[in-house]
């Protein structure tokens, strides 16, 4: 019993106490990605010093995830874009001070291959967010 105690506290101590360390609010439309996946994307993509550099307290970051089908190209296309917002004394957002958009095209149109790939390109973009508003944020405090 003591053996899996002491596990049980050794794995929270191991796990990222950064991940909460922000708060993110989403927007899907027309998508099969959900606010989980977005979350553990998040949690992948955002280092810990995402959360010293914009403490909770003052910031929010919002995601947006718009998916539209495209007649003329016979395939669907993802809009995924990232914001970062200074968080007033009421707890609203005031506008982004900084976003970072992609969009990304779907070669099939299987709703497990759209979360996959959402998820893949949101890691990836939530690091890329993640350095360019570190590298200026005198600019965006």
């Amino acid at each position: 019993m003591r053996q899996i105690f002491a596990l049980l506290i050794a794995l929270a101590l191991a796990a990222p106490l950064w991940a909460a360390d922000w708060d993110a609010r989403t927007k899907r439309t027309n998508t099969a990605v959900q606010d989980a996946d977005i979350q553990a994307a998040l949690t992948q993509g955002l280092p810990a010093q995402f959360a010293q550099t914009f403490p909770i307290q003052r910031f929010g970051i919002y995601v947006l995830v718009d998916r539209s089908h495209v007649p003329e190209v016979g395939r669907a296309i993802v809009y995924i874009s990232l914001g970062l917002s200074k968080r007033r004394p009421d707890g609203s957002y005031e506008l982004p001070s900084a976003a970072y958009s992609t969009q990304l095209v779907l070669p099939q149109a299987d709703p497990n291959h759209e979360r996959q790939a959402v998820t893949q390109r949101l890691i990836a973009q939530s690091r890329e967010f993640s350095r360019l508003v570190i590298e200026n944020a005198s600019r965006i405090r």
